[in-house]
């Protein structure tokens, strides 16, 4: 016996000893008061109103699906949008000179760097801890101040927005960077104080970078 039966029949017995006291206390015919037509009505309309309500639970789960799916392919739309419009064209990011001179300098110390890629392990999604999208090659942020910046992961003493000259390089001429993701190895009481950002992991062909010289220009945006 399923539920609904076993709901029904409950409700049934419960409404014959309810009309059952009621006859006793007001002296009538138990006989013409309970006859089988009248239960055999009740089980009806008691299972029309099961009925209704289990056609209009079906039509909310499918409106919810619905809405689910619909909000779903919103958000794609928009997370499409929002990363087509963060990448900076290849023909302008090899523009890495800044706007704003590099001589104000705020903290200057020596340190080790690395490199990593939006694939690297762990890394679940395409964008940095401050939210900035990473997918499709794009390794560098337009800076209001200094230009298009390459992105490097940083300590948290150092607020996101935070520009760093990386200088004394084995493979580059210096480069300007901008504090947008954090990592659990990276810090300065770590053996790596920055990470710098490549569009994959094949991309980074050295290891750890030795003695480098770390210049903060800026603190935060």
């Amino acid at each position: 016996m399923n539920f609904r039966n076993i709901l029904i029949y409950t409700t049934n017995f419960i409404l014959l000893v309810f009309l059952v006291l009621f006859s006793k206390d007001n002296n009538h015919d138990l006989d013409n008061m309970i006859t089988y037509n009248n239960v055999k009505q009740l089980n009806s309309t008691y299972i029309t109103y099961i009925d209704i309500k289990e056609e209009v639970e079906i039509i909310e789960d499918e409106k919810k699906e619905e809405l689910q799916e619909k909000s779903e392919n919103i958000k794609v739309k928009v997370d499409e949008e929002v990363a087509t419009s963060y990448i900076i064209p290849k023909s302008e990011q090899e523009n890495n000179l800044p706007n704003k001179s590099t001589d104000n300098v705020i903290e200057t110390f020596v340190g080790n760097m690395t490199g990593y890629g939006p694939d690297c392990y762990g890394c679940t999604s395409n964008r940095t801890a401050s939210g900035y999208f990473v997918g499709n090659g794009n390794i560098y942020y337009a800076d209001k101040e200094y230009g298009n910046v390459r992105i490097v992961a940083g300590d948290k003493k150092y607020s996101f927005g935070t520009i760093v000259k990386l200088s004394n390089l084995s493979f580059s001429e210096p480069i300007i960077a901008i504090v947008l993701d954090r990592g659990s190895a990276i810090g300065n009481d770590k053996l790596i104080q920055f990470d710098l950002l490549y569009d994959s992991e094949n991309s980074v062909k050295f290891g750890i970078e030795k003695n480098i010289q770390f210049d903060i220009l800026r603190l935060g945006f």
